[in-house]
């Protein structure tokens, strides 16, 4: 092999190791880009707002007040990021948010001038988030028009519309800043229209302000402005204790230790999935698993405005009831009297808005349908959604 030779496989050689090492750094590059997955949604009237693993928090739709916190008042119809870390959970009631940072402070921005912000003043929007609550803050959740925090020592603090005994402190006073609730060792919280449910660590649930469509699950329609038992104690009425619970706007839904969904109250929209014929109120917990079709083991329920959502153990979504906006997903606008599978083992977790539904599946996507004549579902379009479109990453983009 002459000289040239040599020098030609040689450089072959130094190649191919370059090429090596780029590759692998490569792969690497793409697993230090990875895009972060999404950990929480919240949907207002007419906006939404979302919390990604790297705790940036984004949101979009109506920002008439100011709801967005991007320090404008410009309707946004794609995400737009408010705050690049440090932010864990979001809650939205009509024109205003919540989040909830990792050192436990809850932050507010938009419509304040009935004290929706509960910083103890009644003023003009505010455009950029606020700080409402220093620290010890581990959950939050925000109504129509008022809101509630769980505090790491179990307590609960409310804000805000008290009309019906809602906010749970023993009267119907309105509040303009947050006010001790009656109950404590809470472990998590769900607000209703005027409402409000309570899961104590024992695996009890109480409940406080309306009941008009038994929405406590107490077996009455009586209301009560103070946080009292309805399900669960040593007369159990699901057979176990209570995991998980969620609000929807006079209707509870309930999952139990055994992975059950049960469901109290309103069901004039067959949004507990029973096709109730004779009443279209349940006032005691009903288990929803009425056929063969719906049956097994969920690890999720997501109550909206008039519609449900359950998540089952193997990644199925469920959704049931009112489908004005298309928030089934299904491809139609006609109301659902029984459970409708409409993803098949792909999802995560699920969220419920005023007339919206937000799912995020494994691969760490975020995808929604229903309501969005404001943007609120952030796909850049101002159209009712039918069927599920991917909110984040934006569609067209490819998830590493």
């Amino acid at each position: 092999m002459n000289s040239t030779a040599r020098l030609f496989f040689g450089f072959l050689r130094v190649l191919a190791r370059v090429l090596i090492v780029v590759a692998l750094f490569s792969g690497y590059n793409k697993t230090l880009g990875a895009e972060p997955n999404v950990v929480s949604v919240a949907g207002g009237a007419y906006h939404s707002l979302f919390v990604l693993s790297d705790g940036s928090l984004w949101a979009m739709g109506k920002n008439t007040d100011g709801e967005l916190g991007d320090g404008t008042t410009t309707s946004r119809i794609t995400p737009v990021k408010i705050l690049s870390s440090h932010v864990k959970a979001v809650a939205a009631g009509k024109n205003f948010s919540l989040f909830l940072k990792d050192d436990g402070s809850v932050w507010g921005m938009g419509a304040n001038d009935l004290g929706q912000l509960g910083n103890g003043v009644t003023s003009k929007p505010s455009t950029s988030p606020a700080q409402i609550v220093v620290r010890g803050v581990t959950a939050i959740a925000a109504s129509f028009d008022f809101s509630m925090f769980l505090f790491t020592d179990g307590s609960v603090w409310a804000v805000r519309k008290n009309d019906q005994g809602q906010l749970g402190d023993g009267t119907k006073i309105d509040r303009i800043k947050p006010v001790k609730t009656t109950i404590y060792d809470v472990q998590a919280i769900a607000v209703g229209w005027k409402f409000s449910l309570f899961l104590r660590k024992d695996g009890t649930v109480w409940a406080s302000g309306e009941n008009n469509c038994g929405e406590f699950g107490d077996g009455t329609q009586n209301d009560n402005p103070v946080p009292h038992l309805v399900v669960g104690g040593n007369d159990s009425k699901v057979g176990g204790k209570i995991t998980g619970i969620s609000a929807g706007m006079q209707f509870s839904l309930l999952l139990s230790e055994k992975n059950l969904p049960w469901g109290m109250g309103n069901d004039a929209y067959f949004q507990l999935g029973l096709h109730a014929s004779t009443d279209d109120k349940l006032f005691g917990p009903i288990q929803l698993t009425p056929d063969q079709l719906f049956s097994g083991k969920f690890k999720a329920v997501a109550a909206g405005s008039n519609f449900s959502l359950f998540l089952s153990a193997n990644g199925d979504l469920w959704v049931v009831g009112n489908n004005e906006f298309g928030q089934m997903g299904d491809g139609s606008k006609t109301e659902h009297e029984r459970p409708v599978k409409v993803v098949a083992g792909e999802v995560r977790m699920i969220w419920a808005g005023r007339g919206n539904s937000f799912f995020a599946k494994n691969d760490g996507t975020l995808w929604a349908m229903g309501a969005d004549d404001f943007g609120q579902l952030g796909d850049g379009s101002i159209d009712n959604k039918t069927i599920p479109v991917q909110i984040y990453p934006p569609a067209g983009s490819k998830k590493q």
